[in-house]
């Protein structure tokens, strides 16, 4: 009986831009002052790109592009702007258009990480996984201290069935944020499809102590305690992801599975 786990593949997480000052409404206050900014000094590529950052975090993203190209036909060198009109397209579903301006912008700046994070996960997106990877390897030589490209690089290297890399690279990221229940629960999977099934079972624990309505980490502890023949308690762990997730195939089958091997609907099964 082969057990259904959770996809290896989990959500790519996204690096955070130039933008990142915007928050909790700041755009009000910068809307006026970069718009006013502009009108002064038209030529300002800077000035522009802010204005730009403005728009987007107003949610005008048409006007905020049209700024974002009209400081880099100033300054067509600006790494920066090339990122945040990327990110501005990829929002907007010009992934191609995107893909070019993440590329202009390391072309100026290779070294800055969640540039190379974030193309990596639009080619991961596209299945182009050995670019995916060198650019997430990029990522985390350029900054080892950001989780969330050690993660995407497990992810990328998981799905060209290097595990053993997997793994390392989702431990890392937990290491470097313990509270990513993502991380351990993909580290969990990997370290399952590896035979290392204690140590599964610990990181997936973590999964749930880190988020304890994760319905694909029961599921995917459920399916390492099958596979130690633990069938009550893997029946237990399916109906938790159930309860949580009622449309979750997989869990079902797996559950359904888990039944039928105890011998019957009501024979062996968990609180």
């Amino acid at each position: 009986m082969e057990w259904a786990a959770a996809a290896i593949l989990g959500l790519v997480a996204l690096g955070f831009g130039r933008m990142t000052w915007l928050r909790n409404g700041d755009y009000r206050g910068a809307l006026p002052l970069w718009n006013q900014t502009v009108l002064m000094r038209p030529d300002n590529a800077i000035a522009r790109a802010n204005f730009a950052d403005a728009l987007v975090a107003a949610g005008r993203s048409a006007e905020g592009i049209a700024q974002y190209e009209a400081a880099l036909r100033l300054r067509p060198r600006y790494a920066e702007a090339h990122a945040d009109l990327a990110s501005a397209l990829r929002k907007s579903g010009r992934l191609e258009d995107a893909m070019a301006h993440y590329e202009a912008s390391l072309e100026i700046n290779p070294r800055e990480p969640l540039v190379q994070n974030d193309l990596g996960t639009m080619l991961l997106n596209e299945g182009r996984l050995p670019e995916a990877c060198a650019h997430f390897e990029a990522a985390v030589r350029f900054g080892p201290e950001w989780a969330v490209s050690h993660y995407n690089l497990g992810l990328a290297l998981a799905q060209e069935g290097r595990l053993q890399e997997a793994a390392e690279s989702y431990a890392q990221s937990l290491r470097l944020d313990p509270a990513r229940a993502e991380a351990a629960n993909e580290l969990g999977t990997a370290l399952a499809a590896l035979g290392r099934l204690q140590e599964a079972k610990e990181a997936l624990g973590q999964a749930l102590r880190i988020r304890a309505d994760y319905a694909e980490a029961e599921n995917n502890l459920g399916v390492v305690l099958a596979s130690e023949g633990r069938l009550t308690e893997a029946a237990s762990r399916f109906e938790r992801a159930l309860s949580l997730r009622s449309d979750y195939a997989e869990a079902q089958r797996n559950l359904e599975a888990a039944r039928a091997r105890q011998g019957g609907p009501g024979e062996g099964r968990g609180p």
